[in-house]
């Protein structure tokens, strides 16, 4: 084998080197910028994930919230009880801190939620939401004890996850996108947003995040799904 035959070899063995978008943190074929124009909510939305969320998030949602929405917060980690950044949040006097969680106890935004938790003194409503799978999320709720002082919120969907290709621990368990495009629609429908605030975008972009992962996994030899983008 000479040489010139030697290095063509060694180029057809080597791996393709995709281009990579560092805003959405995916491969620039699937790259979802395109879709997101950033707008503004009176809410503020501090999205916590995972450390093992955050480094597979191709096909999770937390990342491109953040990125639409002007008003949020995405922090990494696991324990947030000595976080510092975290209790600067928690005690902001402009925003009522909330968690959501699906206790028997939450507070339901869905009947008239949003009007009794923005009343004066605070005029804004600031809602933590942990972004992951159950088990993920379970470890920072733990451990996390600021967190669990706060109180809790929840909604009832108006439809089932559109998450097809990921099964939801429960028929009423949304992913992150799609909560806080319930949580805008309720806080505009109740007062608490501005009725002009557009959030057509959202189910747009979470359509194309599905489809992109639907192709991917139709594409795959063994049948198994692959992370979209990775």
């Amino acid at each position: 084998m000479n040489l010139q035959e030697y290095l063509d070899r060694k180029r057809s063995l080597s791996p393709v080197h995709r281009e990579h978008c560092h805003v959405c943190d995916r491969s620039a074929s699937v790259c979802l910028c395109h879709l997101i124009q950033p707008f503004d909510t009176r809410t503020r939305f501090v999205i916590l994930m995972h450390p093992k969320e955050a480094r597979k998030q191709k096909t999770g949602t937390g990342r491109l919230c953040h990125l639409a929405l002007r008003n949020s917060r995405l922090h990494i980690g696991v324990d947030f009880t000595e976080d510092p950044a975290m209790r600067a949040l928690i005690e902001d006097p402009e925003y009522t801190s909330v968690l959501l969680f699906p206790s028997p106890h939450a507070a339901n935004l869905s009947q008239e939620g949003y009007q009794s938790l923005t009343t004066a003194p605070h005029g804004k409503l600031q809602i933590f939401i942990v972004d992951g799978t159950w088990p993920l999320a379970g470890k920072i709720l733990r451990l996390s004890e600021n967190l669990r002082t706060l109180p809790a919120v929840s909604f009832t969907p108006r439809q089932p996850s559109g998450y097809r290709f990921k099964k939801q621990p429960r028929a009423d368990f949304l992913s992150t996108l799609e909560s806080i495009q319930l949580l805008l629609e309720l806080g505009r429908e109740q007062g608490a947003e501005d009725p002009d605030v557009d959030i057509a975008q959202l189910p747009g972009i979470f359509e194309r995040l599905v489809e992109i992962q639907l192709q991917s996994s139709a594409t795959e030899p063994d049948g198994h799904p692959s992370p979209a983008g990775s």
